[in-house]
């Protein structure tokens, strides 16, 4: 299971998304598979990054939808757990 983050109002490009005070976002649990398959933004990606595109309320927030920092540690990990879950996921096909 994944959570990853929801829209709770449009949003524009440019706009800097606060996910701490749940202003811009909120939660949803979904399977890793569906939020690998969706390329979701995690929750702990969500805060004080830069929307690049329109995003709708009510929408999944997808990783390509922001400008997510790849430089920090802990994108890189999320990045390689998930390398690691689709691996085992092939594996079991």
């Amino acid at each position: 299971m994944d959570t990853v983050s929801i829209a709770i109002k449009d949003l524009n490009v440019g706009e800097i998304l606060d996910g701490e005070v749940k202003r811009d976002i909120w939660r949803k649990l979904i399977s890793s598979e569906e939020s690998l398959a969706l390329k979701a933004c995690s929750i702990g990606f969500a805060n004080k990054v830069k929307a690049k595109n329109k995003i709708l309320k009510g929408s999944i927030i997808h990783e390509d939808d922001v400008f997510i920092v790849v430089n920090r540690r802990f994108v890189l990990l999320r990045k390689e757990m998930l390398e690691i879950h689709k691996n085992n996921l092939c594996e079991r096909l």
